[in-house]
């Protein structure tokens, strides 16, 4: 996959005709796919200055990539240059650099950038939550974590992925009450009740619990 990439890049930057920014894009998107994102992250400079202009889905990938790398400040640096190339961040950039800091310890970094989207949009969604709660109960901020399930329920209700951190997180503190009360929330959510999670989650209380 790689190798063809680069062939069709080749093939492009030789043309004399316009390169066509939709095949360009995709060819680039590839590059993610076969762990070679490395590769992807070289090329990016050399398709911006032959006026091949990447897309959002592309430069969201290679943000995306970067935090996987454990590289978020990084990943920020182009975030931020991503209005110069004629595109505009969305959700899913500002979700990848709030993973990243929670990736790298950096919960401050992460806080404060949950707090831009809150002020200025787009407003955070579950996934913008869950990543702040699984990380705050991982580095032991209980408090905190449930500072942010308080703020997610002022602007939406807590998906089946939210109910699986609590629970999952109670069981491991000891705290089967507030595991239990998780459940009970769980049991009147109708899209959970399709499903398979709670009987998951219910097995997986029993075994946390058993003598």
């Amino acid at each position: 996959m790689a190798r063809e990439t680069l062939e069709f890049f080749a093939a492009t930057l030789s043309s004399t005709k316009p390169p066509n920014p939709a095949a360009c894009n995709l060819q680039f998107l590839r590059l993610f796919g076969p762990g070679a994102g490395v590769l992807a992250l070289k090329l990016l400079p050399i398709f911006v200055s032959h006026g091949i202009r990447p897309h959002l889905p592309s430069l969201n990938s290679a943000v995306a990539f970067l935090c996987r790398l454990n590289q978020p400040h990084a990943a920020e640096r182009l975030a931020a240059s991503i209005p110069a190339l004629g595109c505009t961040p969305d959700l899913v950039t500002f979700n990848s650099l709030i993973d990243g800091h929670c990736r790298s310890g950096d919960l401050r970094r992460a806080s404060l950038s949950v707090t831009r989207l809150r002020c200025f949009g787009p407003l955070p969604d579950a996934i913008t939550y869950n990543t702040m709660i699984v990380s705050l109960f991982k580095h032991q901020m209980p408090e905190f974590a449930l500072a942010y399930l308080c703020l997610m329920w002022k602007s939406q209700l807590p998906d089946a992925v939210t109910y699986g951190i609590l629970v999952d997180m109670f069981c491991k503190q000891g705290n089967p009450d507030s595991a239990l009360a998780a459940m009970n929330d769980m049991r009147f959510s109708r899209k959970f009740s399709k499903s398979g999670y709670f009987h998951l989650f219910d097995r997986r209380a029993l075994q946390e619990w058993s003598p």
